[in-house]
């Protein structure tokens, strides 16, 4: 049996009221971090260990990219490093690197949040940019799989009301299916769905926590930052 494993992360608001609307990053995105075996996985995991134990001492230090970016209101100290130019630019090269030399593949969703609200305006209630997103990752998670392939998938925790809204529209797909994939389907083929905080260091986490924002600002036209932007 070949596991694939997908770690999914988002950002930004996907609050869909304009008088909440961030005219710097109205965007929502939703990106899926897929490793089509369990040893292309480990592979990855070694090495991105060991690229933290190098840069902060132990493989026990979690990446998050907002604290990476507002590194003195981080609750772990070793964010502070990120305050020196020198040290980002080592840690982004190596991150590109392993990146560049590791075996996943990415599914983003990306969704302008004033053109998908004005789209929907019609409606009384709009849909969640989350769980829209997701049913479109789910088909192009399936797309990418073949008739032996079980699938794990691992969405980064929210609070505890996203989590159970979650937890309802999988449960819902797995008795309904989606457009283009039968319930059956989805039964046979996804092994786990576990929500998981970033608390627990999971390496495949991080590495959506750290390949989305980008993805986002992409999107919206904002050029990387000079020196310290993945890929």
């Amino acid at each position: 049996m070949i596991n694939m494993l997908v770690f999914i992360d988002e950002s930004g608001d996907h609050n869909l009221s304009s008088a909440h609307f961030d005219n710097l990053y109205n965007a929502f995105v939703l990106a899926a971090v897929c490793f089509r075996n369990v040893a292309d996985y480990k592979e990855f995991d070694e090495e991105f260990r060991n690229l933290k134990r190098e840069l902060f001492t132990s493989d026990d230090f979690i990446i998050h990219t907002s604290e990476i970016t507002r590194p003195n209101r981080a609750s772990d100290q070793r964010n502070l490093k990120f305050n020196d130019r020198d040290f980002r630019s080592k840690f982004y090269k190596a991150m590109n690197e392993l990146i560049s030399s590791s075996k996943f593949f990415i599914i983003p969703r990306v969704i302008d949040k004033q053109s998908f609200a004005l789209r929907y305006s019609h409606l009384e209630s709009k849909p969640d940019p989350y769980n829209f997103s997701f049913d479109y990752v789910l088909n192009r998670i399936f797309f990418e799989t073949n008739s032996i392939t079980k699938i794990e998938i691992y969405p980064e925790e929210r609070n505890h009301t996203e989590n159970r809204k979650l937890k309802t529209l999988f449960e819902q797909i797995k008795l309904n299916g989606t457009r283009f994939i039968k319930a059956k389907e989805i039964q046979r083929k996804i092994y786990k769905f576990e929500l998981v905080s970033k608390l627990n260091n999971d390496s495949g986490l991080q590495l959506a926590d750290l390949v989305v924002s980008p993805i986002g600002r992409h999107f919206i036209g904002k050029n990387p930052r000079e020196s310290d932007e993945i890929l």
